[in-house]
């Protein structure tokens, strides 16, 4: 081999060689399949592939002349050939080619650009899509990614166009230097004044609210003078559901014992439209209907046989609850506690009256209760205060209807004071049998009631039993009568109620001793002892006073003619 012959060794890239191609990811391969060469692609891809490699041209406006232009511009001038020629023998390789490391590295280099490139169209893409979401919704939603999608609210992005400030800007520099202070001057005073109007504004505003929150604090003032328990209000329902930041005033009995449904609670509203005085709102806690929303009294009627003889008094009580002395918002404090306490006082008796019917109670339409002592009936019924009448005229035994009312609200008074005692009392472990066995209890309040009313009715009775069968009058001289025998010395006012009523009747006839003893419970039992000088004569026990008058009559014609004979 000879001097001037050159000899270039090529050293070929194993990337090069063929299928080395697949070295590279997957979306960068050339596919393998049937459209690998051009000729066999379809026709949708091959027009749109032939229109790109047009360029700017176009097949609307063809011709043969420019047909022909184009394709004398494609032939190569011998001198262009010689060149070109030229040009490929003068290319060297360098023998000091990139290694397969470094083929390697601006491979990745190239793929990291690629998908750079990719991420930033997509971003470009999402920030278009998003700012025409604020426009069309639905053509900005179908187009952006899934991930700005979820994270990034739809239409927030917005735009706007600036108008171009070229023509303002001649007008000023038209204008001299005197003008534009003047219209500095005044743009100046037109923000003054709006300020001042704004600061105007606030300052009338934030004064009627100083007065509002002024009127609603004094009523709340005047309210806690009262000795009204408030508090920080969040339960209910409905729409009276409270918001745990509204003041609420107890005025219900559950802290004083009572155990009704009903708390008796009361939100403190501020009434805007009234200056910021405050208004009552009862808070309901069940769902409650017309009929028990009205206002009603319980009231005491006595009748004998079918002749009403008394009546207790309704309206003074009503009428001095709407004359109390005190601000709107008390009164209606003062008017929702009274009908709430009637309304568990009636709830009371009810629940009571439904297990006394041995004595004679029943319950009549849900708001009547009819208590029968074959002479004399009680009628308690629960009347709206719209029933009252004004004015009516008085009857003889009004006292004891009044007295009668009395005692059933001190009772209820006293069931709650019960209630609020056993509280206090440590609870104690109980068995599964007790546990099992515990049912509510109902209140003791027309039980009292009616052992002692059946039990005056029985002593007076018996004294006259006792002035028929001896045949003299009563008096201080033969006859004694001691009530209450069993009460012992307590400090509980109410002591009296829940024991058994047990009173003794003794009279002198002759030289014989007649002691009687009552002990009314359910059944009144009725103990007859007799006796002389000597010895006891007898000692019996009855149910019934005919039996009694009966024994009376026979025991003292008896022994008292034995004792005149004698």
């Amino acid at each position: 081999m000879s001097k001037s012959e050159t000899h270039h060794l090529l050293n070929l890239n194993p990337v090069l060689i063929k299928d080395a191609h697949k070295a590279l990811p997957e979306k960068f391969q050339q596919p393998d399949g049937p459209f690998k060469d051009q000729s066999n692609l379809p026709l949708s891809q091959l027009i749109p592939l032939i229109i790109n490699q047009r360029g700017q041209g176009s097949f609307l406006n063809i011709s043969e002349e420019s047909l022909q232009k184009e394709i004398d511009s494609f032939k190569i001038s011998p001198d262009t050939t010689n060149q070109q020629t030229q040009l490929e023998q003068d290319i060297e390789f360098d023998d000091n080619s990139d290694t397969y490391e470094q083929f390697i590295q601006k491979r990745e280099d190239i793929i990291k650009y690629i998908k750079a490139s990719l991420n930033e169209s997509s971003l470009s893409l999402d920030f278009v899509s998003l700012l025409i979401s604020c426009v069309r919704p639905a053509a900005g939603t179908s187009s952006i990614s899934p991930h700005l999608k979820t994270n990034i609210k739809i239409g927030s992005l917005s735009s706007d166009r600036l108008v171009s400030q070229d023509a303002h800007e001649n007008q000023q520099a038209d204008l001299s230097n005197e003008e534009v202070g003047v219209i500095a001057r005044g743009w100046k005073l037109e923000s003054l004044e709006k300020s001042i109007d704004k600061l105007d504004s606030f300052k009338r505003k934030l004064s009627s609210q100083v007065r509002v929150d002024g009127s609603y604090c004094n009523d709340l003032i005047k309210i806690l003078d009262k000795k009204e328990v408030l508090i920080n209000y969040g339960g209910g329902s409905g729409s009276n559901k409270g918001t745990g930041k509204e003041i609420a005033v107890k005025f219900g009995f559950g802290d004083s014992g009572s155990s009704y449904f009903d708390k008796g609670i009361g939100s403190l509203k501020k009434d805007v439209n009234n200056n910021g005085s405050i208004f009552f709102d009862k808070i309901k806690f069940r769902q409650q209907n017309e009929q028990r929303n009205t206002e009603k009294i319980v009231s005491i009627k006595l009748y004998h046989d079918t002749e009403l003889v008394g009546e207790s008094n309704l309206k003074d009580k009503v009428t001095k609850l709407m004359n109390t002395d005190a601000i709107k918002v008390v009164k209606d404090i003062m008017k929702a506690r009274f009908f709430l306490f009637e309304e568990e006082l009636f709830y009371q008796l009810l629940k009571e009256a439904t297990t006394l019917v041995s004595l004679q109670v029943s319950v009549k339409d849900s708001n009547q209760i009819v208590i029968d002592f074959h002479d004399e009936r009680i009628e308690i019924e629960f009347t709206s205060v719209e029933d009252i009448p004004a004015q009516r005229k008085p009857l003889k035994l009004d006292k004891k209807a009044n007295e009668i009312s009395s005692f059933l609200r001190i009772m209820l008074c006293c069931e709650h004071k019960r209630n609020l005692d056993k509280r206090n009392i440590p609870p104690v472990a109980l068995s599964s049998n007790m546990a099992r066995n515990n049912t509510p209890k109902t209140s003791n309040i027309l039980k009292p009631l009616i052992n002692h009313t059946k039990h005056n009715k029985i002593i007076q009775q018996l004294m006259d039993i006792l002035i028929s069968v001896s045949g003299t009058q009563l008096s201080a001289q033969n006859f004694t009568l001691e009530k209450y025998l069993d009460e012992k010395a307590s400090n509980d006012p109410f002591a009296r109620c829940f024991k058994t009523p047990f009173s003794r009747l003794t009279l002198l006839h002759l030289n014989l001793k007649v002691i009687v003893e009552i002990a009314s419970s359910l059944y009144s039992t009725i103990t007859v002892k007799l006796y002389n000088d000597k010895e006891m004569l007898l000692d019996s026990r009855f149910n019934d006073l005919n039996e009694v008058e009966d024994c009376l009559s026979w025991c003292l014609n008896y022994f008292g003619k034995n004792t005149n004979k004698t």
